[in-house]
């Protein structure tokens, strides 16, 4: 909906958010793969109940697969709704991991994919105890994830799994895609996608009860019907990759803290900021490298105390390197900790 590396199957760009609603409309079509006409009228169903969003970015349809490129990201999205779709980032040079992927709900049991007139793949199924599924590319590089459930029968939680990023929870109910590399005693975990709050309406426009749960590397959506809910039901996880240097983890080793602590020791503060930035670009995890080292000076003396008293206890060091979209904010650049974690690695 930072800049890693930006494969992501999900066909969007840098933030990725989910949100699950019931359409507001009258009554559905039909139960079937339908012709233009319908899938026509399933993108208007998508379009009338999501909230506003960038303009969709029509994709190119060749042999099995659409592709749409937009605001530094390509979206691969395969017709084939059990092939999942993948994000690229192709407008920067810094990403670790330049992907990721994002499969369709396997609950939808729907058909190939058809464009719509508005630039929205559809995939419109032919069981009631399915779902209609839709995939729209915006402008902005985001990717939604659109489910229409048309009756009661239909499903109610919906498997999206996650493919070279880790999802993991947060307490507003979003959730981040994490990507984690190590390399040299060093360990790099980057945020590369955001996933927004889930919401869900129904035909009447009422709000219905859903969240996410994460299992894994799998995200559930889950809608909480009653029987007052109207239908259709429209679902639509809202994805927004972010290929920037933002919310950054780097944990330097128990052996490598040790050698930040000795280096300390021989030569002063400067080359102990010098050694813990360097390890970035050493590692070829250059990420954030620029960054930690514009910031080095400011920290110089309290990432001191930290690695002295991580070396002394056996544990790590954990720099943060928060996004920042312009330079001169960068000077505010990293904060570190001593960690104990299971992300401190022995070597």
């Amino acid at each position: 909906m930072p800049k890693l590396m930006k494969p992501l199957t999900l066909g969007a760009a840098a933030l990725a958010t989910f949100g699950l609603v019931f359409a507001q409309f009258g009554t559905p079509s039909a139960w079937a793969d339908g012709g233009q006409a319908d899938v026509d009228a399933t993108a208007a169903q998508i379009a009338d109940a999501a909230p506003a969003s960038a303009p969709v970015e029509a994709p190119t349809v060749t042999g099995d697969q659409a592709t749409a490129q937009a605001d530094g990201t390509t979206a691969s999205v395969p017709l084939d709704p059990a092939q999942p779709i993948t994000l690229t980032d192709t407008g920067s040079t810094d990403t670790v991991n330049p992907s990721f992927t994002i499969s369709m709900p396997k609950e939808l049991q729907a058909g190939k994919g058809q464009k719509a007139k508005n630039g929205t793949m559809v995939y419109r199924s032919s069981q009631k105890t399915g779902a209609h599924g839709a995939v729209q590319v915006h402008a902005d590089g985001s990717v939604s994830l659109d489910t229409v459930i048309d009756s009661a029968r239909g499903a109610t939680r919906f498997t999206y799994t996650i493919g070279n990023a880790t999802p993991v929870l947060q307490a507003d109910g979003s959730v981040n895609l994490v990507q984690t590399t190590s390399q040299n005693g060093v360990t790099v975990e980057a945020t590369v996608a955001t996933i927004a709050a889930p919401w869900a309406k129904d035909a009447k426009g009422n709000p219905v009860a859903t969240h996410f749960q994460v299992i894994g590397n799998k995200l559930v959506q889950v809608i909480q019907a009653t029987g007052k809910t109207a239908y259709p039901v429209v679902a639509d996880p809202y994805v927004k990759a972010i290929w920037h240097w933002w919310g950054i983890s780097v944990y330097y080793s128990k052996a490598f803290t040790r050698s930040l602590n000795n280096s300390w020791l021989l030569n002063g503060t400067s080359a102990l900021g010098g050694l813990a930035c360097g390890a970035l670009t050493a590692s070829t995890l250059g990420i954030g490298a620029v960054a930690c080292a514009a910031g080095s000076w400011v920290f110089g003396t309290h990432l001191s105390n930290v690695v002295s008293h991580a070396a002394a206890t056996g544990g790590c060091v954990r720099l943060d390197i928060p996004y920042f979209p312009s330079a001169i904010s960068m000077i505010v650049a990293s904060v570190a900790h001593e960690d104990h974690t299971s992300s401190c690695q022995a070597s």
